[in-house]
């Protein structure tokens, strides 16, 4: 879309969401595979789904805060406060397991 190529960009959003529905039927069940699932939830404008799939990604371990702040697959959750929360939260435990390996660090 940023190219200008609505129709293609659809096209290749139809193309993941069937990927991630195959995925799923499977048994693929990861942080990364329900982050990637919120990211193309956000981009096709399904908002309450994106965040329920992130929901799950953070339980699941997914921890990619720095990314999900700056690219742009996450950015229509932006402004949505349980968004901003979701990511807070995620930030304290990466610092919190950061702390705690620091030690080992030095």
């Amino acid at each position: 879309r940023a190219n200008g190529d609505d129709a293609g960009a659809n096209r290749r959003l139809d193309e993941l969401g069937a990927l991630l529905a195959n995925l799923e039927k499977s048994g693929v069940q990861t942080g990364g595979f329900y982050g990637l699932k919120a990211e193309h939830a956000s981009m096709v404008g399904r908002g309450d789904d994106a965040m329920a799939a992130l929901q799950r990604a953070v339980q699941l371990g997914w921890r990619t805060t720095w990314l999900a702040e700056r690219q742009p697959y996450l950015a229509s959750l932006k402004a949505r406060p349980d968004y901003r929360e979701l990511i807070a939260a995620a930030n304290a435990r990466n610092a919190e397991t950061a702390a705690k390996l620091k030690p080992r660090l030095l």
